[in-house]
Formats: structure tokens, sequence, C-alpha cells
């Protein structure tokens, strides 16, 4: 044991827990050859420390420190051992990292041994090691209760004030406050009991559990998003469009998943997010409840808007033929969804639905500026073409007798005369017919040939 630290060095590394007097014995037990009383002495300063920090951790927190409390008092009141009735609702609660369980363990085991020699005898090595161990594993520094931390963490999500925001980044930030006090050895049990949570409730929107997984797959911390991956994506028996559409949310919060979701699995959760979504009338207000138009941007990120219909074509098409009018959904103008976008509106004027007309109109004042840098002139003369129809008497027709100011740059794209024709292949035909937009109608225009 030369190059061990001596039983008085480290007494000096717990001399300040307030249990340091059944130590500071314990050390003269040691010197004075008595190994049993050494043992006896270590075990009642590990756990007096551990029961009365229990109760003051019950007395502030309530929840599974109390519950703990409670079975040791129980077990008082019974004429019990306190000690083996603490160990055991430790181990129940899993409250102990597994390392300091079966620690823990060893020193009861010893205890009880020294205390009730049946022809064994206690050395000097046993006496040692059991102070070495009580005082770096449990008296030296701050008691960690990995198991009593989760069971908190979980109350407190209970509680309806745990998100001020549920704004997708403001979650993020709580979720990320809230796990600096969780070990990731207990990672796994937390994850377990957010998603009983969550599958007792049917997958609700509004569980504060689901909203904390999105934060936390936001965070995407080690080994985190691997686990509810295989915990929530890879399904035998397929995807429930109800029980299961909080999957929209996870997608969204870490667009990843999309990917990592394979063959069949893929195939099942297009077609769950496509039939949650045909069941939806309007968008919700909120990034983190089964927002199909987050969803898709999510997987356009993924994936990029070019292979967004091969990835997912269900949900894609889905999407777009639902709420194509959605401001957020604009800039698909911009990419390969720009013809899939343009049908999309026209299919959804030409649906005979009655709520098209102002839908599609809302969406073409708030996105002008958005659309007119994307849009060619021929799709935006069939949007207003279509608009035109006489069977639009609401918001369409007032556009028109505003003369489209409301829409200032689509109506610049097809107003403005369009430039001589410079390729030589038509030169022979000198001047091409199209249509121009004047005041409330469009005209026909003729498009000459640059001469030289």
């Amino acid at each position: 044991m030369s190059n061990e630290l001596s039983i008085e060095q480290l007494y000096e590394k717990a001399k300040e827990n307030p249990h340091s007097d059944y130590l500071a014995e314990a050390v003269r037990c040691f010197n004075a050859k008595a190994y049993r009383a050494c043992i006896i002495m270590t075990s009642n300063a590990v756990f007096t420390y551990m029961r009365e920090y229990m109760q003051e951790l019950g007395s502030l927190q309530g929840g599974e420190a109390k519950r703990v409390t409670a079975a040791v008092n129980q077990a008082e009141s019974s004429s019990k051992s306190y000690e083996g009735a603490l160990l055991t609702a430790l181990r129940e609660k899993e409250a102990l990292c597994v390392d300091d369980q079966l620690a823990l363990r060893d020193i009861l085991d010893k205890r009880n041994t020294a205390a009730h020699p049946s022809g064994s005898s206690a050395t000097r090595d046993d006496a040692y090691y059991m102070f070495k161990k009580a005082v770096e594993q449990f008296l030296s520094r701050k008691l960690q209760l990995p198991g009593i931390a989760v069971e908190q963490l979980l109350e407190d999500i209970g509680h309806k004030t745990f998100f001020v925001d549920y704004a997708l980044d403001d979650v993020a930030r709580t979720v990320a406050d809230a796990m600096r006090t969780i070990d990731p050895s207990t990672y796994p049990r937390l994850l377990g009991r957010l998603r009983e949570d969550i599958e007792a409730k049917d997958g609700n929107a509004e569980s504060n559990s689901l909203i904390f997984l999105c934060g936390l797959a936001k965070l995407d911390l080690p080994n985190v998003n691997t686990q509810l991956h295989r915990s929530f994506f890879e399904k035998r028996k397929g995807f429930d469009p109800v029980r299961d559409a909080f999957l929209i949310d996870l997608c969204f919060s870490w667009p990843a998943f999309l990917s990592m979701t394979v063959h069949e699995h893929r195939y099942r959760l297009d077609d769950m997010f496509a039939n949650a979504f045909e069941g939806l009338d309007e968008l919700p207000a909120c990034d983190v409840v089964r927002n199909p138009v987050a969803l898709l941007n999510a997987i356009i990120m993924e994936f990029g808007a070019g292979s967004a219909r091969a990835a997912y074509p269900k949900t894609t098409s889905v999407i777009l033929r639902r709420f194509c009018d959605a401001e957020e959904l604009a800039h698909l103008a911009s990419t390969e969804l720009r013809p899939d976008l343009v049908q999309s509106i026209l299919d959804l004027l030409n649906s005979g639905n009655p709520g098209a007309e102002p839908r599609v109109a809302s969406f073409l004042k708030s996105a002008d500026w958005v659309l007119a840098r994307s849009l060619t002139r021929h799709d935006v003369e069939q949007i207003i073409r279509t608009l035109m129809k006489p069977e639009f008497q609401g918001e369409a027709l007032e556009m028109r007798r505003k003369v489209y100011s409301d829409i200032p740059h689509l109506r610049d794209i097809v107003a403005k005369p369009m430039p001589p024709i410079t390729q030589p292949f038509r030169a022979k035909h000198g001047r091409s017919s199209y249509f121009r937009l004047e005041g409330e109608n469009f005209v026909l225009a003729r498009r000459e040939y640059a001469t030289a």
C-alpha cells in the first residue's frame, strides 16, 4: 500500500463533510488496529450522511427523495435497520448510478459482517479499502443522485408552467437548462419515462413530455437522437396517424430523423404523415404542434427541394395540395418545386372550395415580392387569369377593380411589354403574340423582332 494515500490523507479529503466526526473516530480505530470498529464507524458516516441528505432534499423538492425518506422512517418505526431500508429504497427508485449503488451495497455488507462476526475477522485491508471507498465515492464530494434528478425533472415537466414559450428555439433553451442536472447515464431512463407519458396520452400535442422531447431532439446530445429514432421510428407494425402523429413534431425538430428512417419504415412513415394531414383543416399557430408546412420545410432541408417528392412523395403532395397558400411556402417558387407550387395554387382555385378565393388572394398579397422574384410570366398569367373567372366575386374581384395594386410586383411581371425577339430562328416570323395586363384585363400584344 506504499503508493496509497494514508488513512489520514483520505480523512483530509472528507473532513468538511458534516459527519466527519464518525470518520475521525474511524481513523483512531484504524490506528489502534480495531478494524471492525473502523468499518462500523465508516459505515455510520456514509449512511447518516445519505439519510440526512435525502431528508433535506425531500423537504426542499418532495417527490422521490421524500418517498425514500418515508420508507426509511417506516422501517425505523418497525424496529428495522434503516440502512437496509435506505439502500432498498434508493435501488427501487434507481436513485444512484450503478457504481455508487454497488459501492453502497458493499459498505453495508461489510458493516453487517463486522457488527455480527461469525468466525470471520476484519483485516487492515478490509478497513482501509472500505474507508477509501466511502471517502472517494460518497463523503468527499456532493452526493450524486442521477435517478432522483430524473424523477424531479419529470415532475417539473408535468407542470403547466414549465414552458413559457412554445417556439422551438425557446423550448430548446428551456430543455438545455433542465438537462444540466441530468447525468448521461440516466438518459435511457429519462427517454423511456417520457415515451411512456406520450403513449399514455396518445401522443397529445399539448403534452409537455412531447414538447420536451422536441427540444431535446433539437439539442442533438450524444446518442440521444439515435435512441429516440430506435424507440419511435423503427416500428414493425407501421404507424398510427393519430397516436404517432407526434413524430411530425420530432422530425421538424431534428430533420435528420427523416433520412435515418429507411426502407419499409420510410414508406409507412410517409403514408402516416399524408393521412394525418388529410384530416387537418387549418395550420396550427405554433411550429411544434403537427405543422405540415414546418414538416415540408424539414424534408426540403434534409433532402433538397428537388428530391423532396422522391423522399416523401405522399407527404409532399398532400401538403402542397392542401396548404400551398401558406406564406411559409412562398420560397418554393425559387426551387425545383416551383411548378408544383403553381399547379397546386391553380388546383386549389379550381377545386370549387368556397374558401379558395380568399386564401389565394391573401397569399398573393402577403407573398407578392417573394413570388415575383422567381415565378415566370406564364406562371403569373395563369394565376391571374384563373382569378378573373366569373365565379370569383369576392377578394379576387376586388383585386381586379383595384387594378391589382395589392400585388404590384406580380402585376408588373405581366403588365410590362416583353422585349423584342432576338433569336435568329424566329426571324422569319418578325413578330409574336402574347398577352399583357392592361388595367383590369389581359390584351393581346405583339412582340416585335429586333432589327439591326
